[in-house]
């Protein structure tokens, strides 16, 4: 990462983003990646929540997110990380934690990636 950094420091690299994945195990460490990425003068750090995509059963995606039961909510825990003064960085990107993200009706999660890009580059997909 130092050496990503670097790169962008000096122009060789156009643009520096972080992701970061929100889920139970991670979620406290949101501030302090946060501060990481100003120390290495990111441009961009982007926060997702964690999507099932079949890998856990209903149960278990429910104790790993950290969104409530509707897929939009933040829980209260996260909501109070959110609240943290860095979180309003300009460099902050709170991607899929604030956009209404949801499991469709047969439990398929919407396409993401083409949510990214129309939130890019505008009008992409019909």
């Amino acid at each position: 990462m130092k050496f990503a950094s670097e790169l962008r420091r000096k122009g060789d690299l156009s643009y520096f983003r972080m992701n970061f994945v929100v889920q139970k195990e991670n979620y406290k460490e949101m501030v302090d990646f946060v501060q990481w990425g100003i120390e290495l003068g990111v441009d961009e750090i982007f926060f997702t929540k964690i999507l099932n995509w079949g890998t856990y059963t209903p149960e278990e995606f429910e104790e790993i997110s950290m969104m409530e039961k509707d897929g939009i909510t933040p829980k209260p825990e996260l909501k109070e990380i959110l609240q943290h003064p860095v979180m309003k960085s300009d460099i902050v990107d709170l991607g899929t934690i604030q956009f209404g993200h949801k499991v469709d009706q047969i439990g398929i999660v919407e396409n993401y990636y083409m949510w990214e890009l129309e939130k890019r580059g505008g009008k992409l997909f019909s």
